[in-house]
């Protein structure tokens, strides 16, 4: 069955959103992606920031012809769901189906100037907020 998740990062106000699937990695999403927004690079940009978050997930099954898509609408069959909104600057980790969790995150420049070499670097995806159902 695997472990599928996706990662949807908003577009600009009428474009659709941009999925980036896993069948068997999505419990590394909500770590993955928080590396990408420390990292700092394009992170203002949309489509930029899908491709690079794409990159991340896929880097290491460049050939595989399985376990990883692109799309433009939520799966039913996911366990968690990472919604990144670069206007908004925030972190949506919905592990509903995981295991109950969901957490929002902000973050500015300031958070992705911080992060350093520690386990959690800057104050980005330190403080969760629980989401009331």
């Amino acid at each position: 069955m695997g472990c599928r998740g996706q990662v949807c990062v908003k577009m600009w106000d009428n474009d659709p959103d941009v999925y980036l699937c896993t069948h068997y990695t999505a419990h590394n999403l909500p770590d993955l992606v928080r590396q990408v927004i420390l990292d700092g690079r394009r992170i203002e940009d949309n489509s930029y920031l899908a491709r690079i978050i794409f990159c991340q997930m896929v880097q290491s099954h460049l050939f595989d012809d399985r376990g990883f898509g692109i799309d433009t609408c939520l799966y039913t069959d996911i366990q968690v769901l990472v919604t990144v909104d670069p206007d908004k600057k925030k972190v949506v980790v919905d592990r509903t189906m995981y295991d109950g969790d969901v957490y929002e995150y902000a973050y500015d420049e300031a958070d992705t100037a911080a992060a350093d070499d520690t386990k959690h670097g800057g104050e980005l995806f330190v403080r969760p907020v629980v989401l009331e159902p």
